[in-house]
């Protein structure tokens, strides 16, 4: 448990499966997993028996705090169709400098947030819009959405995460510009 690995569902070891480059207990269900454990059910798209369905115990982290306890690690959201809520893991990865609203580039990257710090999406939520970094925000913590934004939801493939946008009247179209619509989300403090 918690062995370095290669591969994806390679055995570990008895109960184990190398998933996401570490092993971790294969499960059915919650119960068999740590307290701040979850048991989550992976996307079949990963795997080459799609009548297979493979599940894990994951420590689940928050992508907008980025609580990852060791150092060089960053919570990263997975878009999920077969998880129940946000699927979201620490990795060992590179962050940017960059933050709010800031002009950023996603090229050379393998994340999504680019050369922008990992709470951040690097891109443009329109046609013709500059990438920039976009907070990111989820139905429990929408702290980034300042300034009257609000967190839109499951717009980022993964359920229960989204970015925060600016605000508008759902039912006026105000605060919208050509060509956008309004979406209801959880407003920020």
């Amino acid at each position: 448990a918690g062995d370095t690995c290669s591969g994806i569902n390679q055995p570990c070891g008895a109960g184990f499966v190398c998933e996401t480059g570490i092993c971790r207990r294969s499960c059915e269900d919650d119960s068999i997993c740590l307290g701040n454990e979850t048991c989550r059910l992976f996307d079949e798209v990963y795997y080459d028996d799609p009548t297979e369905q493979y599940a894990a115990c994951f420590e689940i982290c928050d992508p907008v705090s980025q609580n990852c306890s060791e150092v060089g690690e960053v919570c990263t959201l997975y878009q999920s169709e077969s998880s129940e809520g946000r699927f979201s893991l620490c990795v060992e990865d590179e962050v940017g400098e960059l933050t709010d609203g800031e002009v950023c580039d996603p090229q050379g990257t393998d994340n999504y947030w680019g050369n922008c710090e990992a709470s951040y999406f690097c891109a443009g939520l329109f046609t013709g819009d500059l990438d920039q970094c976009l907070p990111i925000c989820t139905n429990e913590d929408t702290t980034q959405c300042t300034e009257g934004r609000v967190c839109a939801l499951d717009i980022l493939g993964t359920p229960n995460a989204g970015l925060c946008t600016g605000e508008c009247n759902y039912f006026t179209g105000i605060g919208c510009d050509n060509q956008q619509s309004c979406l209801i989300g959880f407003q920020g403090p």
